[in-house]
């Protein structure tokens, strides 16, 4: 299964690991008079998957906003694959490669559970058969949606609706996925599912950046932390024994 995962995502080869696909420099971003981001520097490189821990209110799901376009940078840049798509509308950041995954299971739930996967794909212009074929690598990534394909969203469990809602963001084909909380509200089974199919994402190399308050979650999966504090970076380490609880204090604390 791990190659047609692979196959959702970004299409190029496993060739350069160590290229930086995404990289924030001096990032300020905010909501009206406020400021929520101080000059955050960050780099994520092609088919890694960083998570990014802190508590309430460090700032973490406005820097996903930031990167997505949904809010704009006061100054900064947000280079991906060394363009700056600091100033990109929303729209023009999914065709650019990015599609986030916003917390609350952002779904469309009067329409069916395929009806919303093939909204996934309005950026790309694929031929019927394309669009089926990528349908099915969602249905494979994660079955149980592929057993209630008429169903209509609003009758998904949470734990099926955010993986509906991580299906169609795939469906975009993006170089980078965004996941804000993917765990929030979930039973520990539910996230165990989830967890899998992240992990199924990994070993097909999708590029990652996670903001999840499920700790362990976060660092079963991960080949880098990054800590927000108070709208900073604060930390950036390899998760293992002798950082991870520098780490959660550098967070928390």
């Amino acid at each position: 299964m791990t190659a047609a995962v692979g196959a959702i995502g970004e299409s190029e080869t496993m060739v350069d690991e160590q290229r930086i696909l995404l990289d924030l420099n001096a990032l300020h971003a905010g909501y009206g008079s406020a400021m929520v981001l101080h000059g955050i520097d960050m780099t994520v490189r092609s088919h890694e998957f960083v998570g990014l821990l802190g508590a309430n209110g460090a700032g973490k799901s406005t820097l996903l906003r930031a990167i997505s376009g949904i809010v704009q940078p006061r100054s900064g840049e947000i280079l991906l694959d060394g363009q700056d798509i600091a100033r990109a509308k929303p729209q023009a950041v999914v065709q650019a490669g990015i599609a986030q995954v916003a917390e609350g299971h952002r779904i469309f739930g009067k329409l069916t559970v395929e009806q919303n996967l093939r909204l996934g794909a309005y950026t790309r212009r694929l031929t019927t058969t394309e669009l089926a074929h990528s349908v099915g690598l969602i249905w494979e990534l994660f079955p149980q949606l592929a057993e209630r394909p008429k169903s209509s969203a609003a009758s998904l469990s949470g734990g099926q609706q955010q993986m509906l809602a991580i299906g169609q963001a795939l469906m975009a084909a993006p170089k980078l996925l965004l996941l804000d909380e993917p765990s929030a509200g979930l039973a520990p089974v539910v996230i165990e599912q989830l967890a899998e199919g992240l992990r199924e994402l990994r070993r097909g190399g999708l590029t990652i950046l996670i903001v999840e308050q499920h700790i362990p979650l976060t660092l079963s999966l991960a080949d880098r932390i990054y800590v927000m504090r108070n709208g900073k970076i604060v930390v950036d380490g390899i998760p293992s024994a002798s950082c991870t609880d520098a780490m959660l204090q550098a967070a928390y604390i």
